[in-house]
């Protein structure tokens, strides 16, 4: 747990509990009468809905992101995070040969504090923030109601988009590709199968049939994963995917993808047992996504491994992976620690060095990923955010 008794993405799992809260009886009435019309669903078409669903779902609304709300991200600890991404940003349109226009378009903005502390961040280079176009792509209206509402409150401005990615920039998905629906499957009696989502006296339950797609198997295929048997483990098939739609806009920039994942052998290996799904809400966590339908988050860890293999088959350049503390490290945090001591009271200093303390720690959410992935950049270009190890 963080301070404050807010969850972050790495919160410890809480032993399971009685579904005091079913969710939204509406949303579930969807999710039944769709079963009823065509059987079993993909655990990947349950969540979409639980999440997606324009009337009822989760994303559209009720995301609720602090801490007051079901989890906090790393821009919502600290405004060091949006600093260090500035500068992250900065480098790499140098690198690009500073354009006259720098695209940086956000998946997924939360609640806006991430492209606030950018945007803000950007102005100690005035010729980069001359450049900045910031854009912002959001599935979720009450979240934008909530990014353009912080902007304004700093008297910064940005952009919403339905492009999935500039022609040059950069596009930058932080704690987003998680929350993507996933099938689970697992393997009995030798044999692949899929969990699906079935509708029984009143609840929803899970059952074993054949694979929905083939694209399954392909997948495990692909990164050489064999499953023990009785493991369960989740696909997430729309990651690649997201990947070649933002790949066949960009000709120049980068991708950063920051997330908590595993390459595919840790996280198909046989100590992933049950696999990663995990629900937030009200600042706890749980592996029940039948509980609180439309009123909870539902996430699993990001293959990394599955997105370089296809940066590469799309042209992309894989500049690196690394954990999100030695991101955050190779980007300047120490230096503004220093900036925060020197300019801080005692107390507030120490108030705030222990919330990004929470940034870098390998047990809280300096575990997570940090990718780059560039195109039309100078071949040897190591991203200052890939250059410390931790």
């Amino acid at each position: 747990m963080i301070d404050a008794g807010g969850a972050n993405r790495s919160t410890p799992v809480e032993p399971a509990a009685a579904p005091d809260d079913p969710g939204d009886p509406a949303l579930r009435a969807v999710i039944a009468a769709e079963i009823a019309a065509g059987g079993p669903i993909s655990f990947a078409r349950f969540m979409e809905l639980a999440l997606l669903h324009p009337a009822h779902g989760y994303y559209a609304t009720r995301p609720a992101i602090g801490r007051r709300g079901d989890f906090v991200t790393a821009p919502e600890l600290h405004a060091v995070f949006g600093g260090c991404l500035a500068r992250q940003a900065a480098e790499l349109w140098r690198a690009a040969g500073a354009p006259a226009r720098w695209t940086v378009l956000e998946w997924g903005a939360g609640t806006g504090a991430l492209a606030r502390d950018l945007l803000a961040g950007a102005q100690a280079d005035p010729a980069f923030a001359a450049a900045l176009d910031y854009a912002i792509h959001e599935v979720s209206p009450v979240l934008v109601e909530q990014q353009r509402a912080t902007l304004a409150a700093a008297g910064l401005t940005a952009r919403w988009t339905d492009d999935p990615a500039p022609a040059c920039g950069i596009v930058l998905a932080n704690e987003v590709l998680d929350a993507l629906p996933v099938h689970r499957v697992t393997v009995q009696g030798g044999r692949l199968r899929e969990l699906l989502v079935d509708w029984r006296d009143g609840a929803f339950v899970e059952r074993p049939g054949p694979p929905t797609t083939g694209d399954l198997a392909a997948y495990l295929d692909d990164g050489g994963i064999r499953l023990d048997e009785g493991q369960v483990a989740e696909i997430n098939l729309g990651a690649p995917r997201w990947l070649d739609r933002v790949a066949a806009r960009l000709a120049q920039g980068a991708v950063i993808v920051i997330d908590y994942g595993d390459d595919t052998a840790g996280l198909y290996g046989p100590r992933r047992q049950r696999g990663t799904l995990l629900c937030y809400a009200r600042q706890t966590v749980n592996e029940d996504p039948y509980r609180r339908v439309g009123r909870q988050d539902i996430t699993a860890h990001v293959d990394f491994g599955a997105l370089m293999r296809r940066a590469e088959r799309l042209g992309l350049r894989v500049a690196g992976l690394t954990s999100q503390g030695a991101f955050l490290a190779g980007l300047g945090l120490a230096e503004a620690l220093l900036d925060l001591q020197r300019r801080l009271p005692a107390v507030e200093y120490v108030v705030q060095r222990q919330a990004i303390a929470d940034l870098i720690r390998p047990d809280r959410l300096g575990g997570f990923k940090a990718l780059i992935l560039t195109r039309g950049l100078p071949p040897g270009l190591v991203p200052s955010g890939l250059r410390v190890r931790l």
